[in-house]
């Protein structure tokens, strides 16, 4: 315990203390959305979740994930609903979209969703965004390519 102090002491004297608070709404959702991307990948590379459902069940897994990630910004639990839906990602632009936001394109005639979906990702990665939300959805779905 006393090395975990001195470790916190340092960390809070050095980062955290010298931090300067966001206030630009920009700023905070770039930062928010990197929260929520490193969540995304830690846990979708966990090997923790595949051996606790397979020695105590999947809901198990799912309460271990769930009290892991329920705050802001929070992550589905795997497979929710029953939803088999493999997810997107642009390994070139770094970019990964949540259920929500991918089913907003699948409400657009099938002929459109690959050039929806390459509008969207455009515009989020010259914004810095590495996760399309729901919200990030709603802000870039009415702006037209560049």
């Amino acid at each position: 315990m006393e090395a975990v102090r001195e470790y916190l002491k340092i960390w809070i004297e050095h980062y955290y203390l010298p931090g300067a608070r966001l206030e630009d709404e920009n700023a905070i959702a770039i930062v928010t959305n990197a929260v929520y991307k490193y969540k995304h990948v830690l846990h979708a590379h966990d090997p923790a979740y595949g051996i606790f459902a397979k020695a105590w069940g999947k809901p198990v897994a799912d309460a271990f994930f769930y009290l892991e990630t329920h705050q802001h910004p929070a992550l589905p639990i795997p497979e929710e609903h029953g939803n088999k839906t493999r997810l997107w990602k642009n390994t070139d632009l770094n970019i990964l979209w949540t259920r929500e936001a991918q089913e907003c394109v699948y409400e657009a005639p099938e002929s459109v969703h690959q050039l929806i979906r390459d509008a969207i990702e455009e515009k989020v990665a010259a914004a810095n965004i590495g996760i399309i939300t729901l919200e990030v959805w709603n802000k870039y779905k009415g702006t037209k390519p560049t």
